[in-house]
Protein backbone atom coordinates (compact mmCIF):
# COMPACT_ATOMS: atom_id res chain seq x y z
CA UNK A 1 0.00 0.00 0.00
CA UNK A 2 1.09 3.47 -0.64
CA UNK A 3 1.81 5.97 2.06
CA UNK A 4 -1.22 8.02 0.99
CA UNK A 5 -3.58 5.07 1.42
CA UNK A 6 -2.04 4.27 4.83
CA UNK A 7 -2.40 7.91 5.95
CA UNK A 8 -5.99 7.99 4.70
CA UNK A 9 -6.88 4.78 6.57
CA UNK A 10 -5.20 6.06 9.75
CA UNK A 11 -7.12 9.36 9.48
CA UNK A 12 -10.40 7.50 8.95
CA UNK A 13 -9.68 5.31 11.99
CA UNK A 14 -9.12 8.41 14.13
CA UNK A 15 -12.35 9.97 12.83
CA UNK A 16 -14.30 6.80 13.72
CA UNK A 17 -12.74 6.70 17.19
CA UNK A 18 -13.61 10.36 17.80
CA UNK A 19 -17.18 9.80 16.58
CA UNK A 20 -17.56 6.76 18.83
CA UNK A 21 -16.26 8.73 21.84
CA UNK A 22 -18.55 11.68 21.09
CA UNK A 23 -21.59 9.35 21.11
CA UNK A 24 -20.60 7.72 24.39
CA UNK A 25 -23.03 8.28 27.26
CA UNK A 26 -21.82 10.89 29.74
CA UNK A 27 -23.54 11.26 33.12
CA UNK A 28 -23.88 14.84 34.35
CA UNK A 29 -22.79 15.62 37.90
CA UNK A 30 -26.22 17.02 38.83
CA UNK A 31 -29.27 17.88 36.74
CA UNK A 32 -30.85 21.24 37.57
CA UNK A 33 -33.87 23.28 36.45
CA UNK A 34 -33.27 26.78 35.04
CA UNK A 35 -35.72 29.56 34.23
CA UNK A 36 -35.97 31.67 31.05
CA UNK A 37 -33.31 34.07 32.37
CA UNK A 38 -30.83 31.27 33.08
CA UNK A 39 -31.43 31.53 36.85
CA UNK A 40 -31.05 28.20 38.64
CA UNK A 41 -34.41 27.13 40.10
CA UNK A 42 -33.01 24.09 41.90
CA UNK A 43 -31.50 20.64 41.58
CA UNK A 44 -33.52 17.71 40.28
CA UNK A 45 -33.89 15.06 42.98
CA UNK A 46 -36.37 12.87 41.15
CA UNK A 47 -39.07 12.85 38.51
CA UNK A 48 -42.75 12.03 38.35
CA UNK A 49 -44.15 10.24 35.31
CA UNK A 50 -47.14 12.00 33.79
CA UNK A 51 -49.14 12.01 30.57
CA UNK A 52 -47.76 12.28 27.08
CA UNK A 53 -44.89 9.96 27.98
CA UNK A 54 -43.05 12.60 29.97
CA UNK A 55 -41.11 12.78 33.19
CA UNK A 56 -41.59 15.94 35.23
CA UNK A 57 -38.63 17.03 37.38
CA UNK A 58 -39.12 17.09 41.16
CA UNK A 59 -37.25 19.94 42.89
CA UNK A 60 -36.88 20.58 46.66
CA UNK A 61 -37.25 24.05 48.20
CA UNK A 62 -37.17 25.59 51.67
CA UNK A 63 -38.93 28.85 52.58
CA UNK A 64 -39.31 30.17 56.13
CA UNK A 65 -37.80 26.87 57.38
CA UNK A 66 -40.61 24.96 55.60
CA UNK A 67 -39.27 22.19 53.34
CA UNK A 68 -41.35 21.19 50.31
CA UNK A 69 -41.05 19.67 46.85
CA UNK A 70 -42.68 20.79 43.63
CA UNK A 71 -42.96 19.32 40.17
CA UNK A 72 -41.67 21.77 37.56
CA UNK A 73 -43.32 21.84 34.13
CA UNK A 74 -42.08 24.03 31.27
CA UNK A 75 -44.70 26.63 32.20
CA UNK A 76 -45.09 26.42 35.96
CA UNK A 77 -45.00 24.65 39.29
CA UNK A 78 -47.28 21.96 40.73
CA UNK A 79 -47.80 20.71 44.27
CA UNK A 80 -49.53 17.49 45.22
CA UNK A 81 -52.82 18.97 46.44
CA UNK A 82 -55.51 21.14 44.86
CA UNK A 83 -56.14 24.46 46.59
CA UNK A 84 -59.80 25.27 47.28
CA UNK A 85 -61.85 28.04 48.90
CA UNK A 86 -65.29 28.37 50.45
CA UNK A 87 -65.72 31.65 48.50
CA UNK A 88 -66.71 31.73 44.81
CA UNK A 89 -63.64 33.79 43.77
CA UNK A 90 -60.64 32.04 45.40
CA UNK A 91 -60.48 34.58 48.22
CA UNK A 92 -60.38 34.11 51.96
CA UNK A 93 -58.90 31.10 53.72
CA UNK A 94 -57.32 28.61 51.34
CA UNK A 95 -57.62 24.85 51.91
CA UNK A 96 -55.57 21.96 50.59
CA UNK A 97 -58.21 19.53 49.35
CA UNK A 98 -57.87 15.93 50.50
CA UNK A 99 -59.19 12.80 48.83
CA UNK A 100 -60.62 11.00 51.85
CA UNK A 101 -61.08 11.70 55.56
CA UNK A 102 -58.12 9.41 56.28
CA UNK A 103 -55.79 11.46 54.07
CA UNK A 104 -53.97 14.48 55.38
CA UNK A 105 -51.06 15.56 57.45
CA UNK A 106 -49.33 13.28 59.87
CA UNK A 107 -48.29 10.52 57.45
CA UNK A 108 -45.28 12.24 55.95
CA UNK A 109 -42.58 14.29 57.65
CA UNK A 110 -42.99 16.79 54.77
CA UNK A 111 -45.87 19.27 55.03
CA UNK A 112 -48.74 19.17 52.54
CA UNK A 113 -48.38 21.77 49.80
CA UNK A 114 -50.38 22.91 46.82
CA UNK A 115 -49.90 25.58 44.16
CA UNK A 116 -52.67 28.04 43.40
CA UNK A 117 -53.63 31.60 42.56
CA UNK A 118 -52.46 34.30 42.59
CA UNK A 119 -49.67 33.35 40.21
CA UNK A 120 -48.02 30.12 41.27
CA UNK A 121 -48.39 30.66 45.03
CA UNK A 122 -47.26 27.77 47.21
CA UNK A 123 -49.74 27.05 50.01
CA UNK A 124 -48.65 25.03 53.04
CA UNK A 125 -50.90 23.27 55.57
CA UNK A 126 -51.75 25.41 58.59
CA UNK A 127 -54.31 23.68 60.76
CA UNK A 128 -56.37 20.54 61.25
CA UNK A 129 -58.40 18.86 58.47
CA UNK A 130 -62.15 19.52 58.41
CA UNK A 131 -65.04 19.30 55.99
CA UNK A 132 -65.59 22.44 53.92
CA UNK A 133 -68.03 23.59 51.24
CA UNK A 134 -65.85 24.12 48.18
CA UNK A 135 -67.19 26.93 45.98
CA UNK A 136 -64.00 27.64 44.00
CA UNK A 137 -60.63 26.06 43.45
CA UNK A 138 -57.37 26.87 41.81
CA UNK A 139 -56.70 24.69 38.81
CA UNK A 140 -53.11 23.69 38.36
CA UNK A 141 -51.22 22.02 35.55
CA UNK A 142 -51.58 18.49 36.90
CA UNK A 143 -52.08 16.01 34.10
CA UNK A 144 -53.04 12.40 33.74
CA UNK A 145 -52.12 9.89 31.06
CA UNK A 146 -54.40 11.38 28.38
CA UNK A 147 -54.67 15.03 29.49
CA UNK A 148 -53.55 17.98 27.36
CA UNK A 149 -50.41 19.97 28.22
CA UNK A 150 -50.59 21.95 31.48
CA UNK A 151 -52.28 25.34 31.61
CA UNK A 152 -51.42 28.38 33.74
CA UNK A 153 -52.86 28.32 37.25
CA UNK A 154 -56.24 30.07 37.49
CA UNK A 155 -59.39 30.31 39.65
CA UNK A 156 -62.40 28.17 38.71
CA UNK A 157 -65.85 28.14 40.28
CA UNK A 158 -66.98 24.70 41.36
CA UNK A 159 -69.28 23.13 38.74
CA UNK A 160 -71.53 21.75 41.46
CA UNK A 161 -71.81 24.64 43.92
CA UNK A 162 -70.94 23.91 46.64
CA UNK A 163 -69.55 20.43 47.12
CA UNK A 164 -68.29 19.04 50.40
CA UNK A 165 -64.71 17.90 50.73
CA UNK A 166 -62.16 17.32 53.45
CA UNK A 167 -59.64 20.18 53.48
CA UNK A 168 -56.69 21.38 55.53
CA UNK A 169 -56.46 25.15 56.15
CA UNK A 170 -53.42 26.53 54.34
CA UNK A 171 -51.39 29.71 54.33
CA UNK A 172 -49.57 31.27 51.38
CA UNK A 173 -45.83 30.72 51.58
CA UNK A 174 -44.34 32.20 48.36
CA UNK A 175 -45.37 33.09 44.82
CA UNK A 176 -42.89 31.19 42.65
CA UNK A 177 -43.65 33.59 39.74
CA UNK A 178 -42.05 36.39 41.78
CA UNK A 179 -38.81 34.39 41.86
CA UNK A 180 -38.63 32.59 38.50
CA UNK A 181 -39.81 33.13 34.92
CA UNK A 182 -40.95 30.31 32.61
CA UNK A 183 -40.28 28.50 30.40
CA UNK A 184 -38.18 26.13 32.49
CA UNK A 185 -35.53 23.77 31.17
CA UNK A 186 -33.36 21.02 32.63
CA UNK A 187 -29.59 21.03 32.11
Amino acid sequence: MTKRVMAFLAAMGIVFLLAAYAQKLHSPQQLAVYDADGKKVGVVVGAEYYGSDQFVPLVPFKVEEVPFMLMVYRDGFVGYKFVGWESTDCSGTAFLLLGNPGHGSGRSPMPLVGVGVPGDTVYVEDGQPRYISVRSFSTVPTVGPDDPPPLPTHCTQAAVVPYTRMGVPARPLIDMNAEFRPPFTVR
